[in-house]
């Protein structure tokens, strides 16, 4: 499936519309997700303090918000992923996974940082690193919102493709049922002049079966006559023969 840049750009209204019609399954998972990344995201760094770990580093007031932004935006992200796909080409796993571990790195203690106390120092964690933090929050904050932003352009793209087919197939079998009824009218007359066809070429066949008929029994009457007249011939005359005969022997007698 192949990402098409050069659609518009759904409006802010389609989205929330979209966003207030999704299942409780896929809301669900959105906080699931969120508890989920608000635990990764403030337990390590001491925003949500817990008898494992003890912050060097006093927690700033900014911390809150962005670690509840970044759990809101991480678990939103990952709920337009219940039953959709993901298109060809797209960073999403990388987006979000840079944004999160940004949003770690922003509200996180600079001095206990391992990484950065290892690359400049401690000092140089708390005059260089430190004032960087609430830059690299809001970039993350983007980051995750724009994540956001385009699964959410793709849903909006995706069911609008799906709603377009769908019509597409309804038009395509209206279509077809009006095709089957054109034909079914246009065959009518046809049948029609069919079955009238069959029907005279029947009667006239009855019609012939029946002078056929009469015909042969007119012959057969004829043919009767013919025979009993002939017998009777045939038998007046044997009778007249055997008279003479019978007279001739009379008179020779």
């Amino acid at each position: 499936m192949t990402w098409i840049a050069t659609q518009p750009a759904p409006s802010a209204e389609p989205r929330l519309r979209a966003l207030r019609g999704w299942p409780a399954r896929r809301w669900s998972l959105a906080g699931l997700v969120a508890v989920a990344g608000a635990v990764v995201l403030g337990v390590p760094t001491g925003v949500i303090p817990t008898p494992f770990y003890t912050r060097m580093t006093p927690v700033l007031w900014w911390n809150y918000p962005v670690l509840v932004a970044s759990a809101i935006l991480l678990g939103l992200t990952a709920a337009t992923y219940v039953g959709r796909l993901v298109p060809n080409g797209e960073r999403s796993a990388k987006v979000a996974t840079g944004g999160g571990l940004l949003s770690l790195f922003a509200i996180g203690c600079p001095v206990c940082n391992k990484l950065v106390v290892l690359a400049i120092g401690a000092t140089g964690a708390l005059r260089w690193f430190a004032p960087v933090q609430p830059v690299m929050a809001t970039v993350s904050l983007a980051m995750l919102a724009a994540r956001r932003r385009g699964r959410a352009y793709f849903m909006a793209v995706s069911s609008s493709s799906q709603a377009c087919s769908q019509r597409r197939h309804a038009s395509a079998q209206t279509r077809q049922c009006s095709c089957i009824s054109a034909c079914r009218m246009h065959s009518s007359p046809q049948l029609l002049q069919a079955a009238a066809h069959a029907s005279s070429s029947g009667r006239v066949r009855l019609a012939s079966y029946s002078v056929w008929r009469l015909t042969t029994r007119s012959v057969a009457v004829q043919t009767s006559a013919q025979s009993r007249s002939r017998r009777m011939h045939l038998a007046s005359s044997c009778r007249f023969c055997s008279d003479r005969q019978s007279s001739a022997q009379a008179v020779h007698a």
